[in-house]
């Protein structure tokens, strides 16, 4: 937002939207996969639906997605 108000580059605001626009439904779609494959729990898919809408937050499910991995392997 700053390069489109302090520097007139509202282009830059353009692209990074669609970047980021698309990264959110390719994450989406990775959960939706990962329900059709694991068999999640609707509780679980609400769970990283709401995580993908806090900041930061879908790196701290990342731990709890490891233990799952792990548990996969053995």
């Amino acid at each position: 937002m700053p390069l489109k108000y302090y520097y007139d580059l509202p282009v830059v605001v353009k692209y990074n939207g669609w970047v980021h626009g698309i990264l959110f439904i390719l994450y989406i779609a990775a959960v939706l996969r990962a329900t059709w494959l694991c068999n999640w729990s609707l509780l679980r898919i609400l769970k990283y639906f709401i995580a993908s809408l806090i900041p930061l937050a879908t790196f701290i499910l990342d731990k709890e997605l490891r233990k799952d991995i792990s548990v996969l392997q053995k």
